[in-house]
């Protein structure tokens, strides 16, 4: 069995699948790092695929399998795609049945991408529809259904696998968190990897015996995030990982074609592991130009030690997953977990050689040269900011706020600056659903908190950097795909937009100069 959710919004698809692989005759586990999904770049559209049912066969995950079926023609539609991986999926099972003469398996791919910026879902199943619905008995062959997203849709949330393990619960705080903030990521992606474990974990209870067949979900996955412009990859894994995850890239196996390159310099990439990686999607004149290229040749730089001196952070204590954020000083920030688990995404600090773990189940996003440190607790609801000095925490909205209408009852801290200010957004669980409901907020450090409530957007807003001059930068979204960067002035409380006021600019950073660094989308609309 395993577990895959996917996620759709107007602007970003999220898709997670864990990596183990049960025998199905004795119920052991075969492996815990199977990789459940493989990328896919094509011509007019790109995405991910993953599935359930099957996952190995002949001594190769379906997912190598996969591109096997789909390499050498880059042009497929979405749509041929879907129907490759019906007849290819159909005659796979019935290959599985006939050798082991059991009975036919249930088996569904989940297809999601962009096309012409539009979110698209496939459902190539024998037992399941994209709408949810299930049937009792598996059909001879596998058949693909849609889900139109449709234009006042704002999120689509799709479990499919051990579905039963996820929560109610878990499913609408998902849905609720991509459809109030569909481009935070990062918060997204730890949800996904929150839900997973919590799937594992309740099949993996404490009263299971040891005679019992071990949990049919691995407590580790991995998940990806796309934007119509390019997308990100984020395992979360203790031990053990897949060493690659499939990507066909134009028709072109891309894992195989960079082993082979690396192998002519005498490189052996075999025992590679990925951890994380990224990736921007080409226009179509540019993979026709990349097609166009006979040989593929990769610049090797050996580089001679220039005064830097690589140290390792690590502790006997709890385990680091990474390092968020540096200051001026040297201040180290970061997200990890305390030895036994038993606190998620226990953020910590650290400075000349110290640790602090700073006590609160979250994340870290910021750290200023006082070592004052800016996150969000996601230990239960409501989430909340919060900024970490003088060794203690403190909640930056500890009984919410009105102003002018608009009650806080949730917030987000993202930055902070060197006087101790935070900035980030609030969010009302009260105001009239389908508005916008999240504001950019400032939260100093004597307790006041001044909210932002007539920056224009559609979707929602939020400050996501400041300077020391108390400037903050602000992404807002107006429409399903057009952001906007606006720099509003916290203490004068007035902002303006940066650039052409109906440009689509994303905001990245912001220096203290005042000087501001974005993507831009081209009037020709390629990026």
């Amino acid at each position: 069995m395993t577990l895959n959710i996917t996620i759709l919004t107007p602007t970003v698809i999220h898709q997670s699948a864990d990596f183990r692989l049960i025998d199905p005759g004795t119920g052991d586990v075969l492996s815990d790092t199977s990789a459940k999904t493989a990328s896919l770049q094509f011509d007019d559209w790109f995405g991910f695929s993953t599935y359930t049912g099957l996952g190995r066969w002949d001594d190769r995950d379906v997912s190598e399998w996969i591109i096997d079926w789909l390499q050498g023609e880059p042009a497929r539609s979405l749509d041929d795609v879907a129907a490759v991986l019906a007849v290819e999926g159909t005659q796979l099972i019935e290959r599985v049945r006939i050798r082991t003469r059991r009975p036919r398996m249930r088996r569904t791919f989940v297809l999601a991408g962009f096309r012409d910026a539009t979110p698209q879902l496939r459902v190539i199943s024998n037992f399941q529809d994209a709408r949810g619905g299930l049937r009792n008995h598996p059909d001879d062959t596998l058949s693909v259904t849609s889900a139109d997203f449709g234009t006042r849709r704002k999120a689509l949330v799709l479990v499919t696998g051990f579905s039963d393990a996820v929560s109610d619960a878990d499913r609408r705080l998902l849905q609720r968190l991509a459809r109030d903030d569909p481009e935070n990521g990062t918060r997204i992606r730890q949800r996904i990897e929150a839900v997973n474990r919590r799937a594992a974990e309740a099949l993996d209870h404490p009263g299971r015996q040891g005679s019992d067949p071990p949990p049919a979900i691995s407590h580790d996955c991995v998940v990806m995030s796309l934007r119509n412009d390019g997308g990100s990859l984020q395992i979360n894994a203790e031990g053990e990982r897949p060493t690659h995850f499939p990507h066909l890239m134009a028709g072109v196996d891309l894992h195989k074609a960079m082993l082979e390159a690396m192998a002519k310099i005498g490189l052996d990439m075999s025992k590679a592991k990925m951890v994380q990686s990224g990736f921007a999607r080409p226009s179509a004149s540019t993979a026709a130009t990349a097609r166009s290229q006979q040989t593929c040749t990769f610049a090797i730089a050996d580089p001679t030690p220039t005064g830097y001196v690589v140290s390792e952070i690590s502790s006997p204590d709890f385990q680091i997953e990474s390092a968020a954020a540096l200051s001026d000083a040297s201040h180290i920030a970061g997200n990890g977990w305390v030895a036994d688990r038993s606190t998620p995404w226990n953020p910590w600090l650290y400075n000349h050689g110290t640790f602090v773990m700073l006590g609160y189940p979250g994340i870290v996003n910021a750290v200023n040269a006082r070592g004052e440190v800016a996150g969000t607790v996601h230990g239960g609801l409501p989430e909340r900011g919060v900024v970490y000095a003088d060794e203690q925490v403190r909640d930056l909205l500890p009984h919410g706020v009105t102003v002018n209408g608009f009650t806080a009852t949730r917030s987000t801290a993202t930055a902070i600056a060197p006087d101790g200010t935070v900035v980030g957004e609030v969010r009302s669980d009260v105001e009239t659903p389908g508005r916008p409901n999240t504001r950019p907020a400032a939260f100093y450090p004597d307790g006041q908190v001044r909210l932002a409530l007539d920056v224009p957007s559609f979707w929602g807003s939020r400050a996501t950097a400041v300077n020391a001059s108390g400037l903050a930068l602000v992404h807002a979204t107006v429409e399903s795909s057009a952001p906007r960067t606006l720099i509003w002035d916290t203490a004068a409380d007035e902002w303006r937009v940066v650039g052409n006021p109906t440009a689509s600019v994303f905001p990245i950073a912001l220096n203290d100069s005042g000087t501001v660094l974005g993507q831009m989308r081209s009037t020709t609309d390629q990026g």
